[in-house]
């Protein structure tokens, strides 16, 4: 699952602001602040709704296991 760190790094690649994030999630705009500020307080399905939308929009994910987590732009 998606850091915080993460999904502003994706955001960033994507040049996506929060409400074009929310949008593409099917989220209210608190939900995404909310999961940037901490990640605590974000419900499971919240975070799945960010991570898929950024993923739909070419952004790949590397896990913590992978030698630290990781954001990138696929290629093609």
């Amino acid at each position: 699952m998606i850091t915080p760190e993460q999904c502003r790094v994706a955001r960033k690649i994507l040049g996506w602001s929060i409400a074009q994030l929310a949008t593409a999630a099917g989220l209210g705009i608190h939900a995404v602040v909310a999961f940037e500020a901490t990640d605590s307080q974000a419900r499971h399905a919240t975070k799945v709704k960010i991570q898929g939308a950024l993923e739909s929009a070419g952004i790949e994910f590397s896990a913590e296991e992978a030698g630290g987590p990781g954001v990138r732009l696929r290629k093609g």
